[in-house]
Parts: structure tokens; sequence; C-alpha cells
């Protein structure tokens, strides 16, 4: 801490007198920055006025630091982003979010500081093109009145903007428009968009230049018409009436509700039972003419998973055993050996000696019959093999 620094007001040296402590927000990329600076205070004599000997990083009377205020200034005018934005892009990235009106406060003072010189501004009225498109841009209570040169070899140049607070009236644009012709914007051609603000200010300000509508705003004007009239032409129009549908109304049952032809449950059955066969022999026709199953589905309003199916070719039939079939008697004429025919089964069951295998054999010996109707069986004759090929005759 030096002993001895110049006063801001009279240039004197001041003399150290005390230390204070001083708490400031400064950015970080890992976690929040909250320093504690000790700086030194001393005394003027000749003003009898307290000065402090600050860092060079420290702003006075302030919380945040400069590099606080420098990356929100460089996030407005460097990056374009919207002031509400700023906070939260501060705040993901360095680990501090000052307010909105804060942000508001630094970007004026920088705005405040930037100076154009002579050499800028000569060179923007030496190198204007003759156009000039006027325009203003709102964004809540806040209103940026533009002038560009849309016929500068880069593009868009811009000739001179303003911010305006209280709103924008003929007052405000008489102001901006006469600030760039002292500057020396004579133009020849001025084109804004169809507000009344512009026809009396630039006959007052230029009036030699022509004032052209922009293509844009009035072809947006027109478009906007026409789409308007498009609607209510749609709405006058009645509405088409529904599509066509199959209407299958879910799971259809194997057998009809009842025996009763003349019940209704049972005419609505056959009703579906004939739209079902109709809809699968015109699926099936399409899907011989060589149409996809999105053409065929598209075509009959059916859904692409009816489709399919109905197209799937049919399982073949399998030989279903039932106690009954197996019961049926049968005659006694085929033989062998003079005694009757009858089928010697092993288990069902890969092992034979397995547990389960000799369970079913002693549940199966049980009362059982023959397959073929011809009296008792075995123990070791009961056990019912499916597989064909392990029948043998005794």
């Amino acid at each position: 801490m030096p002993p001895l620094i110049p006063c801001d007001r009279c240039g004197q040296d001041a003399s150290r007198v005390d230390v204070a402590t001083r708490t400031a927000i400064d950015i970080d990329l890992e976690h929040p920055a909250l320093l504690s600076v000790r700086v030194s205070v001393h005394y003027c004599p000749a003003r009898h006025h307290d000065v402090r000997a600050q860092p060079p990083f420290l702003r006075p009377d302030a919380i945040y630091t400069r590099r606080v205020v420098r990356k929100a200034v460089e996030s407005v005018y460097v990056d374009g982003l919207a002031f509400r934005t700023v906070g939260q892009r501060l705040a993901r990235d360095f680990w501090v979010q000052p307010s909105e009106a804060i942000i508001r406060r630094w970007c004026r003072a920088y705005h405040t500081g930037i100076a154009l010189d002579d050499a800028y501004q000569a060179w923007i009225v030496a190198a204007f093109s003759g156009i000039l498109c006027v325009d203003e841009l709102y964004q809540h209570d806040l209103a940026l009145l533009l002038a560009v040169d849309p016929a500068a070899p880069e593009g868009d140049r811009v000739v001179g903007y303003q911010l305006v607070r209280e709103g924008v009236d003929s007052a405000v644009m008489k102001q901006f428009l006469t600030r760039l012709a002292a500057a020396g914007i004579q133009p020849d051609e001025v084109i804004t968009d169809g507000s009344t603000l512009y026809p009396g200010v630039l006959a007052d300000v230029w009036p030699q230049a022509a004032h052209h509508l922009c293509l844009f705003h009035e072809t947006r004007r027109l478009t906007t018409a026409a789409q308007e009239v498009i609607r209510q032409v749609r709405r006058a129009l009645p509405l088409p009436p529904p599509a066509a549908t199959y209407g299958w109304g879910g799971p259809m049952r194997a057998q009809p509700p009842s025996d009763n032809p003349a019940d209704p449950a049972v005419q609505r059955w056959q009703a579906r039972q004939e739209a079902r066969r109709a809809g699968i022999a015109q699926v099936q026709a399409l899907a011989g003419q060589g149409l996809s199953l999105r053409a065929i589905a598209r075509h009959t309003g059916l859904h692409r998973r009816t489709v399919r199916s109905w197209l799937r070719p049919a399982p073949p039939l399998r030989a279903a055993f039932t106690s009954s079939s197996l019961r049926r008697p049968c005659p006694r004429a085929r033989t062998t050996g003079g005694r009757p025919l009858s089928l010697h089964t092993s288990s069902i069951s890969p092992r034979r000696d397995s547990p389960t295998s000799r369970s079913r054999g002693r549940r199966a010996s049980t009362g059982s019959t023959c397959l073929l109707g011809c009296g008792s069986l075995t123990s070791r004759e009961s056990t019912l093999s499916l597989n064909p090929s392990s029948w043998r005759t005794r």
C-alpha cells in the first residue's frame, strides 16, 4: 500500500490514514468468485477529502469488477445478445448474474463513451450512394430508429441510429433525420414503410428526395390480405362428408351370438362376416395388381397391420386329438394274431426314467381304457405318445 497518492480533485499528495476492506464480485469458470480486497484510505488536507487507492480491476463505489462489465457489454455489442439473456449467459459461463437494469446501465455508459471521429463520418458521407432506407424497430417500451444505405458494396451499411424510450412520433423522427442531414447525408431516394410518420417529415427535411415505399412491407400487406380472404372462403365452404370406412368394430366372434336367425345381434354378425370377406377379397385383388401395403391401406382406409394379416397365408391345419376322438369305438376286424389292434406307446417325456414321466404313467394307468375302444389297458400300455412313429402293434 503506497504511503502517498495524488488527490483525485486537486492532484496534491494525500497521506495514508487508514486501511479498509472492499467486497467485489468477479467472474470465474469453475465457481462463484467473491473477492475481499484491502485498500488504503488517504486524506487530502487541502480539500478535506478522503481518497482510496483502488486496484485497477475495481470500479469506484461498485460491487462488480471491470471484468464483469466488459463481458456484459461484449455480449450485447459483439455477440448480439438481447439484454434479457445476457444475465443468463453470464450465470452459465462465469458464475455471475447481474440484473437486466444494471446491464442496460453499463451498455448506456459504454455507448455514451463511443465517439465517431470525423474520419468515419466523412467516409460515410463520401461513400453514400444516394439511397436511404429508414425504419423503426420496437422491443417492449424501446424503439430503435435506423437508417441504412442498401446500395453499399458490403450490403446494408448503417448510416445512423437512435434509441428512443418515450415513443416514436413525428417530432422524434424529424429530429433523427435532421441530425443525418446536418452530418451531410443528402439522399436522392428515401425508402420507408407505409407509416404516416414519414411523408410530412421527409418533405420538410429533404424536399428534393423521392419517397418510395418498401417492397417487402407492401408485399406483406398484400399477402396478409390475400390470406385473410382465403380463410374467409374456406370458412364459407361446406364441410366434406366423412370418408367411408369399413368400421369393423373390434375383434369378431368366431361363432354367432345365438342360434336365432331373427336376432339383431346375429344379423349384425352375419353382416360383419360378409363385409370382412368382401374386404379380404378386395385387399387380395389389389395386392394381385402389384399395389404395396401402404397403397392398399390408403385405398381401402384400413390399417396396414390389418392389410398385412389379410394377405398372410392361412396356417396349415394341425391334427387335434381330444378325449372324445381318442375314445371312439373301433371295429375289431383288424387284428394281428387273433388279438385286437392296440397302441403301445412310450412316455411323452424324452426321459422315461424321470420322476415326471413315472408319475404321469401312474396317473394315466388309473381307470384308463383302450385307445381304440377295445377295453382296458395295462399300466404299461396306457401312456399316450402323440408321435405316430412310436406306435407299434402287439
